[in-house]
């Protein structure tokens, strides 16, 4: 699914000064879980991935002239939950898978040109995300 289209079950929210009392509050909240129950899981990853890579370009300093300072480390944890998210996912998200990992990589390249310094491997001070999650022990298989 593009950013242009809608799904025709979606409720339509427009900006109101309107408060919603408790009734359409929790009828709107009804609707939005009955949105999330049908959608497909690839579909609810993408929708999560796509605010981390702008969150990551913001932190980046990918903004005006006028913005604040880049946020490196903010940049760098939210790459790393992208890679993680990406990882944790592979070969399940269908046709936006690499446009997904195409984010990612100029994610990290801008962030090696925001940072100066020089590029390593991916997640190389996080073993768990350097090439797909470490080998893990007994306690953290447990329940998966």
């Amino acid at each position: 699914m593009t950013e242009t289209e809608q799904r025709p079950e979606d409720p339509v929210l427009e900006s109101t000064d309107k408060t919603l009392g408790p009734d359409e509050q929790a009828a709107l909240l009804e609707k939005l879980r009955d949105n999330l129950a049908r959608a497909p899981g690839a579909d609810l990853v993408i929708e999560t991935a796509a605010p981390l890579i702008g969150a990551i370009h913001i932190k980046l300093g990918d903004r005006s002239p006028d913005a604040a300072p880049a946020d490196l480390p903010g940049a760098r944890l939210l790459i790393d939950a992208l890679a993680g998210l990406l990882d944790a996912t592979r070969g399940r998200l269908g046709e936006n898978e690499a446009a997904l990992a195409s984010a990612l990589a100029q994610a990290r390249l801008a962030f090696v040109q925001a940072s100066g310094s020089e590029p390593s491997a991916p997640g190389a001070d996080n073993p768990r995300t350097a090439n797909g999650p470490a080998e893990a022990g007994p306690s953290e298989t447990e329940g998966v």
